[in-house]
């Protein structure tokens, strides 16, 4: 069982998105590369973009800044 919260967030369709996907963002938003976001958070580089690529389809974002700049706007991310 995870220890992460989960965080929904009003979309087309009410969605889940996990705390550790918000985390990513941050980091992502925060300038740090893939390969820096993988050793941090013990994930593997493809599992970093698939975390990302799914909130970018959740919330329909065509771009990862566009996927921050929602994320940002919604005060998920900081």
């Amino acid at each position: 069982m995870s220890n992460y919260a989960n965080i929904i967030i009003q979309s087309p369709k009410d969605v889940v998105i996990t705390e550790q996907k918000i985390k990513i963002a941050q980091m992502v938003a925060d300038g740090i590369d893939r390969k820096s976001i993988a050793k941090k958070t013990k994930l593997s580089i493809r599992t970093i973009e698939a975390h990302i690529d799914s909130m970018r389809k959740i919330l329909a974002c065509e771009s990862t800044p566009a996927l921050i700049a929602v994320l940002f706007r919604k005060n998920l991310i900081k």
